[in-house]
């Protein structure tokens, strides 16, 4: 691994809006209490888009063609913590380069790691007709543990991306590239948090369900005025220290024809309660 010179750090202060969604789950301040946090938790989805910050002042927008981020949650970040993100090494690889991410908070303590690529050639997107939208219940249905299970289909309204939904969210990632807002292209985060949105919004369980790993590889930008639904399907679930996991793919698809993105990820869907209850 060769450092070379390696980007600025950047840090930000971390912040949770007031959306409604929130009620009721662990970025809401009692039922985050109720699983052993202290105050309500910053989505991973919005550290996801923290530590994106780098990557794309690095390689500019023909990551959001080709790039991949992974992230991996370590412990809780809150609202109003100062959040250092940085580039710990980077690697100059054949298939293309390649950089280390770190986010710490105040205490020096490692809040989230995860791994950038820009490879040279880029990946095949995955069939569509494999990755069906359907539309989300309203309400959601609940689904006990014992039942939920690989095949799940998780639902999408599809939502048009307007200047409105992009300035937001910029200002919600604190992202301070400017070439998101001048070129109209959707954040790698947004992209990011309108699947782990739509799974949120596909199912009720017995607890609120925790981010814990994500990687997400990019094939086109969305576009201000580009029509946006995601498509999402369980394909594993386990359990590990009282914890119950899934496993789960999604495509993020314009306009009904077009794979924007590609994401795995690992989610806590029913969470130990504080105390081991």
């Amino acid at each position: 691994m060769s450092l070379g010179t390696l980007p600025a750090p950047i840090t930000i202060i971390a912040s949770l809006d007031d959306d409604p969604h929130f009620k009721g789950s662990i970025h809401d301040d009692a039922s985050a209490r109720v699983f052993g946090y202290r105050s309500a938790l910053v989505p991973g989805p919005v550290v996801y888009g923290y530590l994106s910050q780098i990557p794309i002042e690095v390689w500019g927008l023909a990551w959001l063609e080709r790039g991949a981020m992974s992230s991996h949650s370590h412990r809780p970040v809150y609202q109003g913590d100062e959040i250092e993100v940085s580039c710990v090494a980077m690697e100059d690889a054949p298939a293309g380069p390649s950089m280390r991410l770190v986010a710490r908070n105040a205490s020096g303590m490692e809040v989230a790691s995860g791994e950038a690529t820009f490879p040279h050639e880029a990946a095949a997107p995955p069939d569509l007709t494999d990755f069906p939208v359907v539309p989300l219940e309203d309400p959601p249905p609940f689904v006990p543990v014992e039942v939920f299970g690989p095949g799940r289909r998780f639902g999408s309204n599809p939502i048009v991306l307007t200047r409105e939904v992009l300035d937001y969210h910029l200002k919600e990632f604190s992202e301070r590239w400017p070439g998101y807002a001048a070129a109209g292209v959707a954040h790698t985060g947004y992209l990011m948090r309108r699947l782990v949105r739509d799974s949120v919004l596909s199912y009720r369980h017995e607890t609120p369900g925790i981010y814990v790993t994500a990687h997400l590889q990019h094939f086109a930008h969305a576009r201000v005025g580009d029509l946006l639904a995601t498509s999402g399907v369980v394909r594993a679930i386990y359990e590990r220290k009282g914890q119950h996991y899934y496993d789960s793919e999604h495509v993020v698809v314009a306009n009904g024809t077009k794979a924007i993105a590609f994401a795995r990820r690992s989610t806590i869907y029913v969470a130990r309660r504080s105390g081991g209850s």
